[in-house]
């Protein structure tokens, strides 16, 4: 199937402006999107893995270390660590995308967890002398990656919801 230039380039700026508003949310206002201040729902993660596992390599590993970059300069933590993070997550991504059907919904939420798994554990590892209790390993192991599986449905979820609505109103619509 060839794809119209014109579409291409419609879905790669489709998918920045996704990336840019994952990275506006994820950084400026992180309060929103967490569970008592402990618990991070990484929207981020969730956008890259969809991003790596919809779209080519060529495209999305410039994309993945400039957003790192971007994240590096924001968290004030050393520069390219966050780019490497996610190019790992990407490179996991695009071995195990081959095998999988990337249109269920189960495998995208295997993808998700993975992904933030390995964000989570690589965070936990490097910075493991700054933690002062095991309930931080906690949160950042099990409760995180849990509470972004659970958005991430719960946004899929509606997602589908709005888009039957939508076209049955549309056909509704139609036949009027």
């Amino acid at each position: 199937m060839v794809q119209n230039p014109q579409e291409t380039e419609m879905k790669y700026i489709f998918w920045g402006l996704i990336i840019l508003f994952a990275i506006f949310v994820s950084v400026i206002y992180p309060p929103i999107f967490s569970i008592g201040g402990f618990v991070r729902i990484d929207i981020l993660i969730v956008a890259l893995s969809l991003f790596s596992l919809y779209l080519s390599p060529f495209f999305t590993l410039p994309v993945f270390f400039f957003t790192g970059l971007i994240v590096d300069s924001f968290y004030m933590t050393p520069l390219g660590y966050h780019s490497l993070v996610f190019l790992s997550i990407s490179y996991v991504i695009f071995i195990v995308k081959d095998y999988i059907f990337k249109e269920k919904f189960l495998f995208q939420i295997l993808v998700i967890s993975m992904s933030v798994l390995i964000y989570r554990v690589i965070d936990t590892v490097i910075y493991f002398p700054n933690i002062k209790s095991i309930s931080h390993i906690f949160y950042n192991l099990f409760l995180s990656p849990m509470a972004t599986v659970l958005f991430y449905s719960l946004i899929y979820v509606l997602v589908k919801i709005l888009g039957s609505a939508v076209s049955k109103y549309g056909k509704r619509k139609q036949t009027l």
